[in-house]
């Protein structure tokens, strides 16, 4: 940790590359999973650097500075700082810090512990990640455009209130048969009906 923050002090314009720094950080911030104590100061020297926005490229350090963000209930700070990363890829981990996030945010406004599952898929739906985080893009649930056409025809050739005409073109054919069916297998057993009921009188 010592030598990346030797490097980010000494990043002016005469500094390592950019990209050194940022793989740095990521390796520093893999080491310092296993011990929060030294992660709040690591991101708190990063977020008041010029070349902040510069290092938001490393999935790591931007997990680990938007988590940290979030656990001193700065939520807002770590949205912008999630909307502002720019992570090749994208990363599963950005989207569930994200949404976790959110429902910190919902459970406070409502003064609940827990939150039930219809009001997290609300929450997601309410505040969806950035387009940068999803690592497959925004799952989009409208039908494809060749659908939608399809129905759009369909629903312009079907009214809400139909003509008699209408209403008998559709029904006629596919009635008639039914009837008449419905007629020579029922009219037996009526009649059979009707014999016993007037026997018994």
């Amino acid at each position: 940790m010592q030598s990346f923050l030797h490097l980010l002090r000494g990043g002016g314009v005469a500094g390592p590359p950019l990209e050194e720094l940022v793989t740095s950080a990521g390796r520093v911030c893999q080491d310092l999973q296993d011990d929060p104590a030294q992660v709040q100061p690591f991101v708190t020297v990063v977020l008041d650097r010029q070349l902040r926005l510069q290092l938001m490229g490393n999935a790591d350090l931007v997990l680990e500075c938007a988590r940290e963000l979030a656990q001193q209930e700065q939520h807002q700070a770590a949205c912008r700082l999630l909307e502002g990363c720019r992570v090749p890829g994208g990363s599963q981990e950005l989207v569930q810090l994200w949404n976790d996030i959110h429902y910190s945010l919902v459970k406070r406004r409502l003064g609940v512990d827990t939150l039930t599952p219809v009001q997290k898929f609300r929450c997601r739906k309410r505040n969806p990640p950035p387009s940068s985080l999803c690592p497959e893009g925004l799952k989009n649930r409208n039908f494809p455009r060749e659908v939608r056409q399809k129905l759009h025809d369909f629903a312009s050739g079907v009214s809400a209130n139909p003509s008699k005409d209408e209403r008998d073109s559709r029904t006629q054919p596919a009635a008639a048969p039914r009837a008449h069916t419905w007629m020579r297998v029922q009219a037996p057993v009526l009649a059979r009906q009707l014999d016993r009921q007037a026997a018994a009188w």
